[in-house]
């Protein structure tokens, strides 16, 4: 990840904040920072930079900001300041990003792994900590595993969230969470999907009080929009800030300690005439929502990790919540009819990004909805060296005939 800045939150930004939660004090700054699989270091050159308003393209989308997008990274190894950075990896054909091609064919003959047992599938590399006993929070927590499938129209849902076997062996709870809702007629899908820094005390709770407040929110939007069009990604994203300050409040916490990145996806429950559906989607932060088209697949939305002038990924978070409502990005993509849409935390699309054979593997293993079961054990694969939790909510576009 790039190198991070640590942005206070604007008097505007704050005034909005007081107003949803009906308080006046001032934000509490974040203190300094441990390592971690989501890091954040400080930048007071970067504090200053204009933050420029997202505006639409000429397509009509809304365009994330002109420094997005750096190149594909890889696997994990230590800085000179300690920091967790991740050195440059060859990746395979069936990943790219918007508009580039990909660099080979899309789709190898890659043979999917049984699992009798029930044991995670390894992707590449096995991993000994996935072995590693399971270990107990020492406090109340979240749920290790958690699962679900849905039919809505015809999209097929599919979501799995999956603790680490960095924090599991460690007695860490999980620091993933989803939300899946939809809007009072039925029209759209609501995905959010969040993942809590770990170098924050409380990441867990961050995270799902930001899913929560977001797909609340995403809902009473919808409820009273004509379309996801009308959406204003700020007010979802400060509704998220809100809920954070004031469940860190209710508990006497430091807000830094539920630090967290979001993303959100709004699904047309039916698509265009011609087949395609108009996706909405907004980010903060690295969580992100990817797009398989032809067994290949491409990144629609979420910070990119970066790469240094020593030509090692920096491990830091740029952008993150509660405290950077106003560093978000938002945009509208085309899905079209028999597409899928995985919206991931890192832990995923790390692997996406970082091992040749990942594109292909999970473009097999999702080119149809799998049994929810199956889908639990993809997402919790096992890789050498990627121990962050995982999250996956991935839909299915019908291909024009509607699913029973």
């Amino acid at each position: 990840m790039a190198a991070a800045a640590v942005v206070g939150v604007t008097g505007l930004t704050w005034l909005r904040i007081n107003k949803l939660l009906g308080s006046k004090s001032p934000p509490v700054e974040p203190k300094g920072r441990t390592e971690g699989d989501h890091a954040s270091e400080p930048d007071t050159a970067a504090e200053a930079e204009e933050i420029a308003p997202l505006c639409p393209g000429p397509s009509g989308a809304f365009e994330e900001p002109a420094h997005a997008g750096h190149a594909l990274v890889g696997g994990d190894a230590p800085s000179e300041d300690g920091r967790p950075v991740r050195r440059p990896e060859p990746h395979g054909g069936a990943v790219t990003e918007a508009g580039v091609p990909a660099s080979g064919p899309a789709v190898e003959a890659v043979p999917s792994p049984a699992e009798p047992d029930g044991r995670f599938p390894v992707l590449r590399t096995p991993s000994r900590a996935a072995d590693a006993p399971w270990l107990l929070p020492s406090d109340a927590a979240t749920h290790g595993v958690v699962a679900d499938q849905a039919l809505l129209g015809e999209l097929h849902i599919r979501a799995a969230s999956v603790v680490g076997p960095g924090h599991r062996a460690q007695g860490i709870a999980r620091q993933d969470a989803y939300r899946l809702a939809q809007d009072q007629h039925g029209r759209y899908l609501i995905i959010v999907v969040a993942d809590g820094m770990s170098d924050s005390r409380h990441a867990d709770v961050g995270a799902n009080a930001a899913v929560t407040a977001m797909a609340a929110a995403l809902r009473e939007a919808l409820d009273s929009a004509a379309g996801p069009a009308e959406i204003d990604p700020r007010e979802i994203f400060l509704a998220a800030a809100a809920r954070m300050y004031r469940t860190a409040e209710s508990r006497r916490w430091d807000p830094d300690d539920v630090r967290a990145v979001a993303v959100a996806a709004v699904v047309p429950v039916q698509p265009h005439a011609s087949g395609t559906r108009e996706v909405w989607l907004a980010s903060v932060g690295d969580a992100s929502v990817w797009r398989l088209h032809d067994g290949t697949w491409l990144r629609l939305i979420g910070d990119r990790k970066g790469l240094s002038d020593q030509g090692l990924a920096d491990g830091a978070v740029e952008h993150f919540l509660p405290f950077e409502v106003e560093r978000f990005a938002c945009k509208r993509e085309l899905l079209a009819a028999g597409d899928v849409l995985a919206v991931l935390t890192d832990g995923v699309a790390d692997a996406l990004e970082q091992v040749p054979e990942a594109g292909a593997w999970f473009a097999r293993r999702w080119q149809q909805p799998p049994p929810v079961g199956s889908f639990l054990l993809d997402a919790g694969f096992q890789q050498s060296q990627m121990q962050d939790d995982r999250t996956a909510v991935a839909v299915w576009c019908g291909k024009g005939e509607r699913a029973r």
